[in-house]
């Protein structure tokens, strides 16, 4: 579901798998914040086996986190790391890491005057004095901005402050809108939109009750709620030359037009809250008659109350991710009446990754909104009023509605369980050697888009030779969003004396590439000069995989012809992987099965996983 990558520097491009469940590459605790308007952060706290463990080189090392291999969901760099020892004895490091957002808090704007520039063109001024200020990967490209004021232009002071915080105070607070940042093929892009352009989820991925919500609660804030209103216009100008500068000065306001009364009160909210003055000011109204138009559309849109949400929600195998700035339609009519929400931070817990903390926006609701909300809320509390006072039946349905929520809780638990050991045969993977290191990113990347799903990649042959192109290979396919699902040796000992030579030399390697023992250890049993007799072939076979199985390596691997397996040795290892090009049917004893040598017209072999050991 998520893989983190370590860079031992920000312009790195061989990274380190440091989280990756899926091959036993874990933390004991993480944490993923993702937060609109602010900037992301994530925790990682973890043991001495991990990569990332010793390192320091804060602002330096720099992670990336990938939900299902291909989306990057953050970008960072290390802010600090505490070191300690628990009273149990136990050694472990807590890293916090920060958004390349924060990049922009590099950067301090020069005092100036700006006026006459619209919203792109006052932040791509702002972005451009950052890029002149710090090296290149800090750099942003300003790609797509819908936001715009009312006359399309922006009058603002800049002040010695950082590039990130006059954004906030000069755009955000003013304009609103959406501030993102993406890292794209070695380029951060920086977006700038209208908080309204975040997907609608009205009918996909809903959140429900006994579906895939877990809690809600709702509290209403009345305290901005303006009951009886006192609309006021442009100041009168008093033209008396012994005006006292320092004292207040009348305003128009709508009581020659509204029956002497200065004011307008909205009965269906002071039903509610009581009488609550306040005031709202045109200054460039002079006319009462205008003033009162005014202050009528502005009631229509007067807010009733705020409303601040805690969401807790499942993300379930058959429904999209929750992504923060989209808009989700949420179901409870217990606590509240069908709403779209919108998603304004998402929290990840890396060690339960199907249990998403939401932070929804607060909700602004309009005057018409509350009537017919009101309304709706009268309608369904008669509706059951109704139903409470039909009968003692309805109290057993009651009952037997909630027994049905436990179960379908249940069921969502189970859901949950099939997904973690979740798993599908037929999974496609390639087989890499030396000869793919001169291949180009997007050779790999067409890769992943035909489906391939991991690779197995040569790491040694016999008891000297290394793979010079492993590192490369292996950086390849993870930036494609490619598994490697393991490494495998091409066996050429003669008796079992050379095998122990030839295991040693594959484990120094496995080691020293800190291949997890979790991963797929396979032997290739294919050169011709392996010996013909069975028995020193089983002996041979038997002493490589004693010196892998006693460091650990439980995922020994046959790679052979099919013609081989039984004829020419028994089977020695914990799987079998099978080569047999010439059948339309994978074997039946196969745990992986190589049924082509030419994928794509080119000498690419490529198979089928018939065992979750492989992918």
């Amino acid at each position: 579901m998520y893989r983190i990558i370590a860079y031992e520097s920000p312009t790195a491009t061989t990274g380190h798998i440091i989280y990756d469940p899926k091959f036993s590459y874990n933390v004991l605790d993480g944490k993923l914040s993702l937060i609109e308007n602010e900037v992301d952060n994530m925790t990682l706290t973890i043991g001495p086996d991990n990569w990332l463990y010793g390192k320091n080189d804060t602002f330096n090392v720099h992670v990336e986190v990938y939900q299902d291999n291909s989306t990057l969901l953050f970008r960072g760099r290390l802010l600090d790391v505490t070191r300690e020892m628990t009273t149990s004895g136990e050694f472990k490091q807590t890293f916090v890491f920060e958004s390349i957002m924060n990049y922009l808090q590099d950067s301090i704007q020069r005092y100036k005057k700006v006026q006459n520039t619209t919203p792109r063109q006052f932040l791509q001024n702002l972005i451009d004095f950052h890029n002149s200020q710090v090296p290149d990967y800090k750099k942003f490209t300003l790609r797509t901005v819908t936001v715009t004021n009312s006359t399309d232009n922006v009058y603002r002071y800049v002040d010695y402050v950082s590039t990130w915080n006059t954004i906030k105070d000069k755009l955000l607070s003013r304009l609103g809108g959406v501030i993102r940042t993406q890292y794209k093929d070695g380029v951060n892009y920086i977006d700038y939109i209208t908080s309204d352009q975040g997907k609608l989820h009205e009918n996909d991925t809903q959140i429900i009750i006994g579906r895939n919500m877990k809690s809600l609660s709702v509290k209403e804030d009345p305290t901005a709620v303006i009951t009886r209103l006192v609309p006021l216009g442009a100041t009168i100008e008093n033209d008396s030359p012994n005006q006292d500068t320092g004292a207040s000065t009348p305003r128009v306001t709508i009581a020659d037009v509204n029956g002497g009364k200065d004011y307008i009160d909205i009965p269906v909210l002071q039903n509610k809250y009581g009488i609550i003055n306040g005031t709202n000011t045109w200054d460039d109204v002079h006319e009462p008659s205008i003033l009162l138009s005014k202050a009528n559309s502005w009631i229509s849109s007067q807010a009733s109350s705020k409303e601040s949400y805690t969401l807790s929600a499942l993300e379930l195998p058959n429904y999209d991710y929750f992504v923060v700035s989209d808009s989700y339609q949420v179901i409870n009519e217990r606590v509240m009446t069908k709403q779209m929400l919108r998603v304004i931070q998402k929290d990840i817990d890396f060690n339960d990754p199907l249990n998403s903390s939401l932070t929804i926006g607060s909700r602004i609701s309009s005057l018409s909104s509350y009537q017919l909300e009101t309304i709706n809320a009268q309608k369904q509390a008669k509706a059951m009023q109704e139903r409470l006072n039909a009968s003692r039946s309805d109290l057993i349905t009651l009952t037997k509605d909630y027994s049905d929520m436990a179960n379908q809780f249940t069921d969502l638990q189970k859901q949950i369980a099939d997904m973690n050991g979740g798993w599908r045969a037929g999974s496609l993977f390639v087989t890499l050697d030396g000869t793919h290191g001169t291949k180009y990113a997007n050779w790999y990347s067409n890769l992943a888009n035909n489906n391939i799903d991991g690779a197995i990649i040569n790491l040694t042959t016999g008891s000297s030779t290394l793979n010079s192109s492993f590192n490369t290979e292996k950086s390849n396919i993870i930036t494609a969003g490619i598994t490697l699902i393991g490494v495998y040796h091409t066996l050429q000992a003669a008796n079992a004396t050379d095998a122990v030579a030839e295991g040693n030399h594959f484990l120094s390697q496995l080691q020293a590439e800190n291949i997890s023992t979790s991963a797929i250890v396979a032997c290739s049993i294919a050169d011709d000069a392996l010996s013909t007799d069975k028995t020193i072939l089983n002996s041979v076979l038997s002493a490589f995989y004693r010196v892998l199985t006693d460091a650990g390596y439980n995922k020994t691997t046959d790679y052979s012809d099919n013609s081989w397996f039984s004829s020419r040795f028994d089977s020695k290892a914990t799987y079998k992987w099978i080569i047999n090009t010439n059948t339309s049917n994978a074997p039946s004893s196969a745990n992986a099965w190589q049924y082509n040598n030419n994928f794509n017209s080119e000498s690419l072999s490529v198979s089928k996983s018939y065992d979750k050991a492989f992918i």
